[in-house]
């Protein structure tokens, strides 16, 4: 019995060690409070930021690639400290452990010894007595270094003869070169794609993408072929290295490549069999070109080629094509155009190199046009390289842009001014004051268009004639008492009834005309004219009016309902009237329910002052 029971736990313990082996995570007697911590905060321990993926068996996979690995920490949990362990440093060694993170250096074992596993340990702590609490045990299965095999090349001709005088180019996939030993074999490794390189005196080279399972020779035929050089220049006799190059064999079936330099570009040179080939040269973009044919007869050869500069046949149509346009084409550099002006050719087309170009086109009563282009453009070519120019006429470029403003303008209304004073403020009196000394502003409707044209419309917009065509007001109806029917604004006819709130003025619909050169255009607009402001002249007539009777040093009485209408048809909340006729000074301030009038009469050197209150009645006292 008892020998049944220790075969019994020995099995266990197999399985258990079985078990342990197999499983990413093996999991201690954690608390349920721990393991739903880990699972909730651990979900992606290990490289959290990576793409490392898992086995059938839930081992994590750490390829070739991997040469170190982020392992998890929460460093955000309030009970927990981590820390990261590993059963084998040789193969992942734990290089930091910080309390945000850590990470494993990875030595990935040789071909020979395989893949191998190695377990990592997460260890939880309390934060409040650094005692341990739970532990997760994950499964990294780290690859193996691919195998390296010997590989050597032996190479011969065409008819099997052995060629001794050879050499060879191996580049990786990175087109790094690897180096052979000492004996021209070479270490590559499986699984692994390397590109060889052939060569021999006499020979055509051979390049091919290869790969290696075993050790053992790669053998390579070449086939009996001689070099062709091109020597390129352009058409001004200077050499360039910077030509694009096809060569083809005689009936342009079958293309050759170049020989490739040491990183991998074309070159001038072609190892060719014995035979007649054609070749086309393209240089910066197609701006100079040259074709032709050569031949290769049991010897190096060198092709020399001059290209010829590419001539493109523009041609300019303007429309409309009454206009008689005048064309000038020029180079076009840096800042602007230069040079004498190319001159077409009998059928009207220039023919010009490679470049970039400014045309200027002009006609009478039309818009001058001027721009560039490259003679290289794509989308020209598919043109046909015509060039299509059409004009726009003056007149009506410059009456659209007048409408244009004109309606911009009268978007919120065009608000016409009386006068071209200001307001300003009195310290003194602690009041606002006027000044409308000036002369009339807007005066005329179609003289105020003008002047607004003229500011925006550089040199012609003074040239716009403006007239009147109508007047309407707000119901639609024609209305000539504000604005006359030749423009004139009479501001004395705006009433309190024929005030808008929105617009603070009585609102007016004109349709203006404009012409120009000869052409019309229409364009309707907005007009915003307020009542009638009072000169200096009127003011000191009313404010005079203000004074029934001097009497020696007194002042004897006001007409208050007089002042107070006056101060109503000034719209002002607080006026400050200053005469300076016959001696006399009128104050009036505060609102029009409690209107001060003050006037002082200056005798001599003695100044009289009478106060007259427009609510308490009138009284006066010096």
């Amino acid at each position: 019995m008892t020998e049944r029971i220790k075969k019994s736990v020995s099995i266990l313990l197999a399985l258990l060690m079985v078990f342990s082996v197999f499983s990413s995570q093996v999991f201690a007697s954690n608390s349920e409070e721990i393991e739903s911590y880990l699972d909730s905060a651990y979900a992606k321990a290990i490289d959290p930021y990576g793409s490392t993926t898992k086995n059938d068996d839930g081992q994590y996979i750490i390829p070739l690639s991997k040469t170190s690995l982020t392992l998890k920490k929460d460093s955000s949990s309030k009970l927990y400290t981590a820390e990261w362990s590993s059963s084998d440093e040789s193969l992942a060694k734990i290089t930091s452990n910080y309390s945000s993170s850590a990470s494993a250096k990875i030595t990935h074992p040789s071909a020979e010894t395989g893949d191998q596993t190695v377990t990592v340990t997460l260890t939880l702590k309390s934060k409040s007595d650094g005692t341990e609490v739970g532990t997760r045990d994950f499964v990294l299965l780290i690859k193996a270094q691919l195998p390296v095999y010997n590989t050597k090349f032996s190479v011969s001709d065409e008819s099997g003869k052995e060629i001794a005088d050879f050499s060879v180019l191996v580049k990786n996939q990175r087109n790094v070169m690897v180096s052979a030993k000492d004996d021209g074999s070479y270490d590559l490794t499986a699984e692994t794609t390397y590109t060889y390189t052939v060569s021999a005196p006499g020979y055509i080279r051979v390049t091919k993408n290869f790969t290696v399972s075993q050790n053992g020779a790669i053998n390579v035929t070449l086939t009996e072929g001689f070099k062709a050089s091109f020597s390129v220049k352009l058409a001004n006799g200077n050499s360039t290295a910077s030509a694009a190059i096809k060569v083809t064999s005689a009936d342009s079936t079958t293309k050759y490549e170049s020989v490739k330099d040491e990183y991998g570009y074309d070159t001038y040179d072609y190892e060719l069999k014995d035979g007649t080939y054609l070749y086309s040269i393209s240089y910066s973009g197609g701006s100079h070109t040259a074709s032709g044919e050569f031949t290769v007869s049991g010897a190096d050869i060198t092709v020399p080629v001059q290209l010829t500069e590419t001539l493109y046949p523009i041609k300019i149509k303007v429309l409309p094509e009454s206009t008689n346009a005048e064309v000038v084409l020029k180079k076009n550099g840096y800042s602007s155009a230069y040079g004498d002006p190319i001159l077409p050719d009998e059928n009207g087309v220039y023919n010009i190199p490679s470049g970039q170009y400014r045309y200027t086109v002009s006609a009478d009563g039309y818009e001058t046009v001027s721009s560039t282009f490259n003679s290289t453009d794509t989308s020209l070519k598919n043109k046909g390289y015509v060039l299509t120019i059409t004009l726009k006429n003056e007149a009506e470029t410059v009456l659209k842009k007048a409408c244009d403003i004109i309606f911009s303008e009268s978007g919120e209304g065009i608000t016409l001014s009386e006068f071209t004073g200001s307001q300003g403020y009195d310290y003194d009196f602690k009041c606002v004051t006027w000044d409308v000394d000036s002369d009339f502003d807007d005066v005329n409707v179609n003289t105020t268009i003008s002047k607004l044209l003229s500011k925006k419309i550089k040199d012609k917009g003074s040239l716009i004639g403006v007239s009147l065509i109508s007047v309407k007001d707000q119901d639609g109806d024609e209305d000539y008492s504000v604005i006359e029917e030749d423009g004139t604004i009479d501001y004395n006819s705006v009433s309190y009834n024929m005030i808008d709130e929105d617009y603070g003025g009585a609102v007016y619909e004109a349709e203006i005309q404009l012409t120009y050169n000869g052409k019309t255009a229409t364009e309707d607009a907005t007009f915003v004219v307020p009542m009638h402001t009072y000169t200096r002249t009127q003011r000191l007539d009313d404010a005079g009016g203000l004074l029934l009777e001097p009497a020696g040093h007194r002042l004897i009485g006001v007409r208050r309902e007089q002042a107070a209408l006056f101060l109503q048809r000034l719209h002002l909340r607080i006026a400050l009237l200053d005469v300076r006729a016959r001696g006399l000074r009128v104050l009036c301030r505060d609102r029009f329910d409690d209107l001060v009038a003050a006037a002082a009469l200056k005798q001599g050197d003695d100044v009289i002052g009478d106060r007259v209150h427009g609510v308490h009645g009138a009284g006066a006292h010096v």
